[in-house]
Formats: C-alpha cells, sequence, structure tokens
C-alpha cells in the first residue's frame, strides 16, 4: 500500500508542477522510475518467500532482504494480532517480517526489540513457538 501511494506521488509531484499538466519524459527521469519499479517489483515478490524456522534455542526470520536469528530464551512475549489493524503496522515499520497482513504474531524481546511476523497458520506457529521455548528452558537443558 505504501509503494503504491510512492509511486502514485512521484506522478503527481511533476504534474503539480508543470503549469500546462505536462509531463516530460527525461532520460533521468526515465531511469528513475525504472530503478524505482524494478525495486518495488522486487520488493513486492520476495515478501511471499519470507521463512520462519525453530530451531533448538533459536527463532529465525528468514526473507530475501532480511535475515535474524532470535534466540529462544531472549523471546519473553509473544501473542497474537487478530485482525489488520493499521495502527498497528505504521508502528513497526523497522521490524515488520510480513508476507500479509493478517493473522499477525507480535514477539517481544529482553533487549527491547518488537517483531510483528506473519506465519501461514498464526495459532499453529504460536503454539509450536511456545513449546520449543519451554522446552529450551527446561533444568535439563543445562540453565
Amino acid at each position: 500500500m505504501i509503494e503504491l501511494l510512492f509511486l502514485a506521488a512521484f506522478i503527481l509531484v511533476p504534474q503539480i508542477q508543470c503549469k500546462t499538466g505536462c509531463f516530460i519524459w527525461t532520460p533521468w527521469r526515465i531511469f528513475l522510475f525504472g530503478v524505482i519499479y524494478l525495486a518495488l517489483f522486487w520488493h513486492l515478490v520476495d515478501s511471499f518467500r519470507v521463512k520462519y524456522v525453530i530451531s533448538p534455542g533459536m527463532l529465525e526470520i528468514r526473507a530475501p532482504w532480511y535475515k535474524k536469528q532470535v534466540p529462544l530464551d531472549e523471546i519473553l512475549e509473544i501473542r497474537h494480532i487478530r485482525g489488520g489493524s493499521l495502527k498497528v503496522l505504521m508502528g513497526w515499520s523497522s521490524r515488520n517480517v510480513l508476507n500479509r497482513y493478517r493473522g499477525l504474531v507480535k514477539i517481544n524481546c529482553r533487549r527491547g526489540e518488537r517483531y510483528l511476523v506473519s506465519p501461514d497458520h498464526p495459532e499453529e506457529f504460536l503454539s509450536v513457538l511456545k513449546n520449543a521455548i519451554e522446552a529450551y528452558q527446561e533444568p535439563s537443558h543445562g540453565q
């Protein structure tokens, strides 16, 4: 959505500046439009390839543009956010790792880091992640 608004503004600004309503396709504008459209297209296509892997002691977030490993002992709270709240999405721009805007899971960590993820099956993801955290924190693990 933000990408589409950005593109609309990028198209309208030259139109507003030109008193006759003309848009002159200069070589630098053609190049700039091409780079922006390719970057946005790549971002949109790759957004659907986000993977969340729960391994012993670690939650791995794998996306083409972002890779993060979150230790399970750093996770304080995980919860399912129902619906697609725009207020939630606006406040998470730096650590959104989403391929959808519904079925979101919020992860709070000890160091103040917060992540917003969108697994395919949020309820199943929550139960598997909670079980992995409990198993990792058991006394038999050596902590």
